[in-house]
């Protein structure tokens, strides 16, 4: 039984391969799939989908290339920024906890990517996740969400839980905070920029800076000797 829970873990091998990729084409279908079935039952029916129909134009508004270089960088920039914020804050953690900080710092060195390709499919995986993602998250659901309340912030609060609550499977229960408050800062540009664009550039730059970066940094100056 000890071997086959050791084969049914999430590694690097395991994530960072052709079966990630796999996935990643099963999300865009089912991305794709359902825009075209709100669209097919407006079409049948316009009467009795109007939401349906207002949810769709909602959506189709974030999908502009209007800012699309600005606010890419921008993103990036922001997502870096969060990333060290969240790794400083983690060493403060430790500190005040007493723990080590290397080996808190360690507790998901099984994701990081450890040969060359492994790394090439950490690289297009997260490249398609980070969308992926923003647009079931940040698209689809946040747009469907933010009518029920008079501010997008309630919506929001609740996304960011759903959104943090998904990614218990892979993460440490210790990044939980640090997705849900991310995940509201998604949100938040979402709504002030009107795009995918940016909290795209940041959920892509937290995954790649979390990966190939950190881990490598944090070994550096956070190193006991």
């Amino acid at each position: 039984m000890d071997k086959d829970r050791n084969d049914l873990k999430i590694s690097a091998s395991l994530v960072w391969s052709p079966i990630g990729f796999y996935q990643q084409i099963f999300l865009w279908l089912f991305t794709a799939a359902i825009p075209a079935l709100v669209w097919l039952f407006y079409s049948i029916n316009p009467l009795k989908y109007q939401s349906l129909y207002r949810w769709l134009t909602r959506v189709g508004k974030l999908f502009t290339l209007e800012n699309l270089i600005p606010d890419l960088v921008l993103g990036l920039l922001a997502g870096a920024l969060l990333s060290l914020l969240f790794l400083l804050l983690e060493w403060l953690i430790s500190r005040i906890k007493g723990e080590s900080p290397t080996e808190r710092l360690s507790r998901q060195d099984e994701l990081i990517p450890k040969t060359s390709v492994q790394r090439r499919w950490a690289f297009a995986i997260n490249l398609s996740a980070s969308m992926v993602e923003e647009i079931l998250f940040r698209a689809y659901l946040f747009m469907a969400l933010i009518t029920l309340w008079n501010h997008w912030l309630w919506a929001a609060l609740l996304l960011s839980a759903i959104f943090a609550f998904v990614h218990t499977n892979i993460q440490q229960m210790s990044a939980t905070v640090w997705i849900f408050i991310t995940s509201l800062i998604l949100s938040y540009f979402t709504v002030t920029r009107q795009s995918l664009i940016m909290p795209w550039g940041i959920h892509l730059s937290v995954n790649l800076m979390n990966l190939f970066l950190f881990p490598k940094a944090a070994k550096v100056f956070f190193h006991e000797r």
